[in-house]
């Protein structure tokens, strides 16, 4: 169809004028001609159009049309172009019959910068059948809608296409009434409704960011494929098909409420236009939703698009209080999600960004995806559900949670944030959630499946308030814990962390209790009453702890540690822990904490080869222990008792000793129940475990004494009482006495007799001896020593016997003569020093005859001596010396004690020889020898050591019986002497003193090495030449009362410088 250009201008009155042609001069409005009046209509008439086959319509440039109405029929067509405008008149559409597909029965054109200005245009299309191909109202180029009115409606059509613009229009689609958009067109400021059966359709690049639409229930909103639109307010029940476009909405920052449905594809309007006019129909996916500005949008229709859901700015709210909003895919939030439904949603894309996201609706919704938007959750109504029982749907980030959040995953989830509020957490799932942030949500916790897990092997992970567990609890943190809260229900608690757990409330949960690591504590010292009070058993591993100061009222096997008030909580005091069942114990009892004074109760016990470990003060009867109470039951089993001793002293237990095991209230023990699996000592007593008290008070309860009994190592069977003997000393009372005796026969050792000590040096019986020659130097010398010996008396000390020792000597010593002189009567002095060294160490047996240790005493010795030769042969020797004593006493049982000492010895020594036959002789001998020693006082870590200075005074009585031999040897004779010397001694003193610390002052203990002996030694004196001599000595030395004996050895030399 081709139009004449038309140009109007003037007034006319009101009248009713009829276009008739324009076939001569191409339509123009302004030719009175082609009116029927022959007159062009003016602002007061109606003009009429009737469609006329072959007749042309076009307006001109520049034209403003004035007329009141026009009316447009048939195939009749109205162009406006260049600056043309409509005016403000009203124009009315209606076609009847088209000529062929998409060529519409009229049509109003604009082109140009033509404008429909004010105007009123109603389009009726009049044509049912033949879709939107009725009466048409087309923008092309740079025209605009202007603030024009316009409806569309019977398969009529309002086309944007080019660069035009809706402008400010009001544009209605009413039914089967289509707007589109086109090309470059633009939807501008226009406001634009679909009534039923309208609809608004955008293609090409078109645009309507300043735009508003209201897509009423039944009209349609559609998009071509591979579009990116911005809507500036959408709103309204009908539908929007997005094919596989992007759609965004609310530049306008508006609020907005969109109750119809998103989707795919293209509508079935559009669908069936496309195919009247000849082309293909189109079903394209993967349509997508970005929400901007900062304007709420509310979906509550149940969007079906594919391609996901960006929120750039502001709100997009799923629903609206009812049953209905939803949204499939996944959703890039960068702003702020909302979920305002009644009923359930589950939300099963992932939902990412920078965003927040709110449930504020009073139903469920259930999150299945991925989530990992970053701006947090908050809850203030209704539920937010962490996956639907599968394996997927999480959070990330904090939650402010006043209402409830579910969590329902068949695997396991982190949630790392904090959750705060007045609301309520749940665990529905057959899974584990582990929290790991430090949550302050107040509403409480419940537990209906799975596992809920605090902490994830780290240093967080916490809530508040209390727990309803009807399947499992667990903590697992690296740290301290404290949880005030009350665990019920009937489910169980895992303690799995490494750190340590502590529940400061009455838990009444009926569920097993594990404590597979770390430690679980019930109750601190300001808490003793935390319990674990319904009755379900503990499970304690091995390498893991229960303790606390508070209660557990059913049974619990023990692998790892139960520790007692301050042994798991160290600096808070004694107190008590009390296991309402039985404990069946495999691993650790630990009641020795800081203090002493711990206290578990039981009501039964069995021992699986376990150990208790307490702490007690060693002393006297009830003397402060640490206890195990047995309530009622029985003890059984086997179980080693640790004691370890704080502070005690030592001392007799002449009562019922210290109270370890105390069973009550008709309770019964098994005679091998308990045993003590450390030695225990303090002051100078043993300490043995005893069953059953001495008055038969308590016949089947556990004691301490230091007494020794008639059978100590099994204790009476029946728990009857038992006689005491005497005090049960340890063996340490044997090994550190014996000490200084050792140290005085170490230092008569060094001194001997003069013919031990230094051979056979001279005697003036004429052909005896080779003299010295005339100005011959000093006298070097030096031998060998050796001594053993045994002590073995049965004398009785304070308490009961002396210790028994073997000891061994092995030394060395030189000595030089400083000064000689010789007399012309014959007689001759020498003096001289000797330096020694060696030790002595003696093996002590205790008086039960046990191994006590060994004393190691190391000798360091400086002697001066002096020796008088008289004319006939006699002679007199005397000698000073003083030695220094390093000492070391070990004893078997592990006790160790380190002191120094030192000892001075005096002695003097006179023989007269006789000649009773040819180089016979006997000699009388005489001697005294004087030892004093002095001991540092020591300690062990039982006792404190102190040894009393000791003295001895040896006589010796003997007669030397001499031979000598001269041998030819080249120019000279070498001598040989062989002697024998038969001895008795005695030592009027001896006796040492060594003394122990205990509770009641110290205790002494002797030995004694006094009394009266008999010795026989001899000795072989052989010259080598003029200067140098060897000689060698031996002997026994047995005492009377058959309790000592020993034997001596020297070798030794002499040379003349």
């Amino acid at each position: 169809m081709t139009c004449a250009l038309i140009s109007f201008s003037g007034t006319l009155s009101a009248q009713t004028i009829t276009w008739t042609g324009g076939a001569n001069d191409g339509g123009n409005w302004n030719t009175p001609g082609n009116w029927d009046l022959g007159v062009v209509p003016g602002a007061a008439d109606d003009a009429h159009i009737f469609g006329i086959p072959g007749s042309q319509l076009a307006t001109a440039t520049d034209i403003t049309i004035d007329a009141g109405s026009l009316e447009l029929t048939g195939r009749a067509g109205l162009n406006l172009n260049g600056t043309a405008s409509a005016g403000s008149g009203s124009y009315s559409l209606e076609g009847t019959t088209p000529a062929a597909p998409g060529n519409p029965y009229n049509a109003m054109h604009f082109a140009g910068s033509s404008t429909a200005a004010n105007a009123t245009i109603t389009v009726v299309g009049n044509a049912p059948g033949d879709l939107f191909s009725g009466s048409l109202v087309q923008f092309v180029e740079n025209s605009t809608a202007g603030n024009a009115n316009l409806s569309v409606e019977g398969e009529g059509q309002i086309n944007f296409a080019g660069a035009s613009s809706a402008g400010s229009a009001t544009i209605v689609n009413d039914d089967r009434g289509l707007t589109s958009f086109t090309q470059t067109s633009s939807a501008g400021s226009a406001t634009i409704t679909n009534n039923a059966g309208g609809v608004t359709s955008f293609s090409g690049s078109s645009s309507a960011a300043g735009a508003t639409l209201v897509n009423n229930a039944g009209g349609v909103v559609n998009l071509a494929s591979g579009m990116a639109l911005s809507i500036g307010s959408l709103s309204g029940a009908g539908s929007v098909y997005l094919s596989n476009s992007a759609l965004t909405l609310g530049a306008l920052n508006r609020d907005d409420v969109i109750s119809g449905v998103i989707q795919d594809g293209t509508s079935e309007a559009i669908n069936a236009y496309r195919q009247y006019l000849g082309q293909q129909p189109t079903n394209r996916t993967g349509g997508s939703l970005v929400k901007a500005g900062t304007g709420t949008l509310v979906l509550t229709g149940d969007n079906t698009y594919t391609g996901g859901t960006t929120i750039s700015a502001g709100t997009l709210q799923l629903g609206d209080g009812g049953t209905s909003g939803s949204i499939v895919g996944n959703v890039q939030d960068d702003a702020r999600l909302v979920v305002n439904r009644s009923d359930s949603l589950t939300l099963a894309g992932d939902i990412s960004g920078t965003g927040t996201l709110a449930q504020v609706g009073a139903g469920t919704t259930v999150l299945t995806g991925n989530n990992s938007y970053a701006g947090g959750t908050t809850i203030s109504a209704g539920t937010l559900q962490l996956g639907d029982g599968g394996t997927s749907g999480s959070i990330v980030g904090n939650v402010q949670d006043d209402a409830r959040l579910v969590v329902n995953r068949s695997d396991s989830l982190t949630l790392a944030g904090d959750i705060s509020g007045t609301g309520t957490l749940e665990q529905v799932g057959a899974g584990t959630t582990a929290l790991t942030g430090n949550n302050s949500y107040a509403g409480g916790t419940t537990i209906s499946a799975g596992t809920l897990q605090l902490g994830d092997g780290g240093t967080s992970g916490s809530i508040v308030g209390d727990v309803l567990n009807d399947a499992t609890l667990a903590f697992n943190r690296a740290d301290a814990l404290t949880f005030d809260g009350s665990i019920s229900g009937t489910g169980a608690v895992n303690q799995i962390g490494t750190g340590t757990t502590l529940l400061t409330g009455d838990n009444p949960y009926s569920g097993a209790t594990t404590v597979s690591s770390g430690t679980l504590l019930v109750g601190d010292a300001a808490h003793a009453s935390a319990a674990l009070s319904g009755g379900g058993a503990v499970q304690v591993a091995a390498g893991a702890t229960l303790g606390g100061y508070g209660s557990v009222q059913g049974p619990v096997s023990n692998a790892g540690t139960l520790a007692v008030a301050d042994a798991a909580l160290p600096g808070q005091g004694t107190g008590a822990f009390v296991i309402g069942g039985a404990l069946s114990n495999a691993g650790l009892v630990q009641l020795a904490g800081t203090g002493v004074g711990n206290k578990l109760t039981v009501g039964s016990y069995a021992g699986q080869g376990g150990r208790i470990n307490l702490n007690t003060v060693l002393g006297g009867d009830a003397s402060p222990t640490d206890q195990l109470v047995i309530d009622g039951g029985s003890a059984s089993g086997q179980t080693s008792l640790q004691v370890t001793n704080v502070g005690g002293l030592g001392a007799a237990t002449p009562g019922n000793g210290i109270l370890l095991v105390n069973a009550v209230n008709g309770a019964t023990s098994e005679a091998s129940a308990f045993s003590l699996g450390n030695s225990l000592e303090a002051g100078p007593y043993r300490y043995s475990l005893y069953r059953g008290s001495r008055d038969d008070s308590a016949p089947d309860s556990w004691f301490l004494r230091s007494q020794r009994e008639d059978d100590s190592a099994t204790p009476p069977p029946t728990g009857g009482p038992v006689t005491p003997t005497t005090p049960d000393y340890r063996p340490e009372t044997s090994l550190y006495a014996a000490i200084p005796s050792l140290g005085l026969t170490y230092a008569q050792a060094m001194v001997d007799s003069l013919h031990e000590r230094v051979g056979e040096e001279n005697r003036s019986l004429e052909g005896t001896l080779q003299q010295r020659p005339a100005g011959d130097g000093p006298l070097g010398w030096g031998r060998m020593i050796y001594r053993s010996g045994q002590q073995d008396r049965e004398r009785y000390g304070q308490y009961g016997e002396m210790p028994k020792y073997d000891y061994r000597i092995s030394a060395f010593q030189v000595g030089l003569d400083l000064f000689q002189r010789q007399m012309d009567d014959g007689s001759s002095d020498r003096a001289g020093l000797s330096l020694a060294f060696g030790n002595i160490k003696g093996g002590v047996d205790h008086y039960d005859h046990r191994d006590a240790g060994d004393d190691t005493l190391r000798g360091y010795s400086l002697g001066g001596y002096w020796t008088h030769f008289g004319a006939s042969g006699w002679y007199l020797d005397g000698v000073l010396q003083y030695t220094y004593l390093d000492i070391d006493a070990n004893s078997k049982q592990t006790y160790d004690l380190d002191s120094h000492g030192q000892a001075y010895t005096a002695s003097l020594e006179g023989g007269y020889p006789f000649e009773v036959g040819q180089d016979l002789y006997v000699e009388p001998q005489l001697q005294a020898t004087y030892t004093r020693l002095d001991l540092s006082d020591s300690r062990d870590s039982a006792a404190s050591v102190r040894f009393d200075d000791s003295e001895s005074l040896v006589t010796r009585a003997g007669v030397r019986l001499a031979k000598d031999w001269l041998a030819p040897a080249g120019q000279s004779s070498r001598r040989v002497s062989l002697w024998l010397r038969p001895s008795v001694l005695h030592d009027f003193q001896g006796e040492s003193k060594t003394r122990f610390s205990s509770a009641d002052g110290d205790v002494p203990f002797k030995s004694d090495i006094g009394g009266s002996s008999g010795e026989l030694t001899f000795g072989v004196d052989v010259q080598a030449d003029k200067r140098t001599s060897f000689f060698a000595t031996g002997g026994y030395q047995q005492a009377f009362d058959g309790d000592a004996h020993g034997y001596s050895g020297n070798l030794g030399f002499r040379v003349l410088f």
